[in-house]
């Protein structure tokens, strides 16, 4: 028999008992042993399985499937402590040796920073061939260095060829089961969860024997029973069941008199909640209930009931506006005007932190952490607004009409903030949005709530806006494998039985052709329903609106430069490359034709571009940034 079939069969059996449901795999013929592993339990319905064709689309199709799992709305306890963690929100990516590893590196990077947990069962040659040149051979151990919760290598089993009793290789057996218990638990450590690497040297024979499928299915189930979703094995059971009890516990200091806080001085209802990446519900909750203004990101989780065009508003708001308080849930990521307010050592800076460190302090000025928000966070300080919120909610006010008046068709310098506006209306009670970097993401967080659509639907102010989840690959905030991470979000949402319809990905034209290779899906694969919506403004934009398009501006030879190191314009054709990839494709020209579109979406994988005019988009934000400032000093 093959002790390498047996070996993986073991090691799969033991994550799916302990509740892994997802594994994800690239081909190659060092990981054939897991290969078939996989491929005979998900013939068994015992997992779902999901075939890339290259390993860097596959890891972050697998960070996608982790990320959508663990979200607050795919879970049946909503905990205001951050995103909880459980081996049936593990995804396992294998791959082969080599090269093939250091592509998933990229992902890994993401799933540490996002704290995703993520299995990589990473293929690897046996000892005599290390360090001897062979074929496709690198050293895996530590590849990835500290982004890793563990490291878990497993030396090659032994071929007992001889013996082919179901006795065989006991030992190397139980060392498969017991390593697959342990990654799950640190995947899943509710105080830092994460990637796990299990490193899997296997020698030839890589394949089933005749008498190999004879035993397959006996060996399988004595290797474990496989038990309902919900079972998990004790030594992951009791670490998902702290997390839970931990839930609840609260903070370790201050009085429920908030005034005498030494951490809340002076006026505490001059006091802002930051809803970062990943904050979840809790900061709209907390912010519904203290009258708080909220200040939140696309992907927080409390977006759409905060206020609109914050980062504008912040330098722009009088002196006895500026908060002297925040409350930061989540990771801010997004822009400056947040990152100046929590540098100032004027502001005490409170950070809701459930994990264990790093925690979010790039600005290096936080007065305490918090494990936790203890109920009295969330009983009401006041009968009424404070003059504080009544003033930032006209600012909100003035900010979305300046949008709306602003944001009329998607021609012309203000087209990305109509393609956004359209795009956020079309999330109010809809399937998951996943957002990609640089510009469309910090389009949305421009304007907040300012949604065009029948607003009587639900209570201006209050704790939650029905928009469908928005996600984001923050962890690192790059464009690398935007789309492969829609499609595993996409996977994952459209599997679950609390599904809200069809998934959309909204992002530009340098990180849709970053990643278009993972639009390319094998014959034999279910494509799930996304809808791509690509701002193509024929380059990285982005740039125009930091320092260098400044430093640039009206020199002719800094614009060349300028354009041709930073912007990096391109005229790819987004039509012929759908074209060859089998999906399908629309171009709108009209803001009437976008919100047609959006309003029915095709069938599989389709791609919708928008092609938007680049010129003057630092100018024409300023000019919105006057015109609010404008209004809000009565002019």
């Amino acid at each position: 028999m093959s002790a390498a079939v047996s070996n993986a069969r073991a090691l799969v059996a033991e994550l799916v008992r302990a509740g892994v449901r997802h594994f994800v795999i690239s081909p190659g013929s060092r990981s054939a042993p897991l290969a078939y592993a996989v491929g005979e339990a998900a013939a068994r319905d015992e997992l779902t399985l999901h075939v890339r064709l290259d390993e860097r689309g596959a890891g972050f199709f697998a960070v996608g499937l982790a990320k959508r799992l663990s979200h607050p709305d795919n879970l049946v306890s909503e905990r205001p402590c951050g995103t909880l963690v459980s081996p049936t929100t593990t995804v396992a990516v294998i791959c082969t040796s080599g090269t093939a590893v250091a592509n998933l590196h990229p992902a890994v990077l993401e799933a540490d920073l996002a704290r995703l947990p993520l299995l990589l069962l990473t293929a690897d040659r046996p000892a005599e061939q290390q360090g001897v040149l062979a074929s496709q051979t690198v050293d895996q151990l530590g590849i990835f260095g500290t982004a890793v919760r563990g490291l878990l290598p497993l030396e090659a089993p032994e071929n007992n060829l001889a013996d082919t009793s179901e006795a065989a290789n006991v030992s190397d057996l139980d060392t498969a089961r017991k390593t697959a218990r342990e990654a799950l638990i640190l995947a899943t450590n509710p105080e830092n969860p994460g990637p796990v690497q299990v490193n899997l040297r296997y020698r030839e024979p890589l394949h089933p024997s005749d008498l190999d499928s004879q035993h397959a299915p006996t060996e399988f189930m004595q290797c474990a029973v496989v038990e309902p979703v919900e079972t998990t094995a004790p030594e992951v059971s009791r670490f998902f069941e702290s997390r839970i009890s931990r839930c609840s516990e609260p903070e370790a200091s201050p009085p429920s008199d908030r005034s005498g806080d030494p951490f809340l001085p002076g006026d505490p209802t001059r006091t802002v909640v930051i809803a970062g990446d990943g904050a979840g519900p809790l900061a709209a909750a907390l912010a519904h209930a203290q009258g708080w203004p909220l200040l939140a990101e696309p992907s927080s989780g409390s977006f759409g009931n905060g206020i609109v065009g914050y980062r504008m508003l912040l330098p722009l708001v009088g002196k006895p506006c500026q908060p002297l308080h925040a409350v930061v849930v989540g990771r801010p990521t997004l822009n400056r005007a947040v990152n100046a307010l929590l540098s100032d050592p004027k502001v005490a800076v409170t950070v809701v932190a459930p994990g264990s460190p790093p925690w979010p302090d790039a600005w290096r000025n936080t007065a305490r952490f918090l494990r936790g928000l203890a109920p009295r966070w969330f009983e009401p300080a006041v009968e009424a607004p404070s003059a504080f919120a009544q003033t930032w909610s006209r600012a909100s006010d003035i900010a979305a009409e300046v949008f709306r008046c602003a944001a009329t068709e998607l021609t012309g310098r203000l087209g990305y903030l109509a393609a956004a506006r359209e795009v956020l209306n079309a999330q109010v009670e809809s399937g998951p949005l996943v957002v990609g970097a640089s510009n469309v993401i910090r389009d949305l967080d421009l304007l907040g709530g300012a949604l065009d659509c029948d607003e009587s639907r639900f209570a201006r102010g209050s704790a939650r806006v029905p928009l469908g989840p928005i996600l984001a690959n923050r962890g690192v905030a790059g464009i690398d494998g935007t789309i492969a991470t829609a499609l595993g979000i996409a996977s994952a949402d459209q599997a679950s039985t609390r599904s809200t319809g069809p998934a959309r990905l909204f992002l530009g034209d340098l990180a849709f052709f970053h990643d278009a290779n993972s639009l390319l899906t094998g014959v034999l694969e279910q494509r799930p329903q996304l809808q791509i919506v690509v701002a193509n403004d024929a380059g990285g934009s982005i740039f125009s609106t930091l320092e260098h398009g400044a430093w640039a501006a009206g020199d002719p030879s800094r614009e060349r430069l300028f354009q041709r190191v930073f912007t990096t314009p391109q005229q790819g054709d987004i039509a012929a490359l759908c074209a060859g990839f089998d999906v399908g494709y629309r171009r709108v020209r009209s803001r009437s034709d976008l919100k047609a579109v959006l309003r029915d979406p095709g069938l599989g994988v389709e791609v919708v571009e928008i092609t938007l005019d680049a010129s003057g988009r630092l100018a024409a934000t300023r000019q919105l940034a006057l015109a609010i400032a404008g209004e809000l000093n009565g002019n």
